[in-house]
């Protein structure tokens, strides 16, 4: 048996399968779009953020199901994170006036919440940075089309441990 030690987001003790969700690389690819292919980028950009709202649904539905509605309440928040029009129109003006692929402007809304997060004083609200800025990477992972490891398990339990 191994001890791994680290920040509990979820109260109590578990036992179980532990899956290691290893960070990316937070370098996007950058690239000048054509007139012609703004439309498009904005049309990928609405599909990447669709899929998330839909699995952050599933994921959000799952958790409830199996834990409750306060687990659950993370997904949630992650949810109108995406969909707050701040946000979304700052990645879409990227788009539409730098020129800049659907990537790169995506990653720099995620370098943005972060540095605006991280200025705030306490460890609790540098933390929540990161909860402000994972649906966009989250969205970032699928436009760059990641491969995804299958983590739900239906025979046994499953620990998430991010590095």
């Amino acid at each position: 048996m191994a001890i791994i030690k680290g920040i509990a987001v979820s109260p109590g003790l578990a036992n179980g399968r532990v899956h290691v969700v290893r960070a990316r690389v937070d370098k996007a690819p950058h690239w000048t779009l054509r007139r012609e292919e703004i439309d498009a980028e904005l049309g990928r950009l609405d599909r990447a953020i669709r899929i998330v709202d839909e699995r952050l649904e599933r994921q959000r539905s799952f958790v409830e199901r199996a834990s409750g509605a306060q687990e659950a309440g993370i997904f949630s928040v992650h949810q109108m994170v995406l969909k707050d029009p701040s946000a979304r129109g700052t990645v879409e003006e990227a788009i539409r006036l730098e020129r800049i692929n659907a990537e790169s402007a995506v990653q720099s809304l995620v370098a943005k919440l972060r540095r605006t997060m991280g200025q705030l004083e306490g460890d609790s609200v540098r933390d929540y940075a990161a909860d402000v800025s994972e649906p966009w990477r989250v969205v970032l992972d699928e436009l760059l089309e990641y491969d995804r490891e299958q983590v739900v398990s239906t025979e046994s339990e499953v620990i998430l441990a991010a590095e």
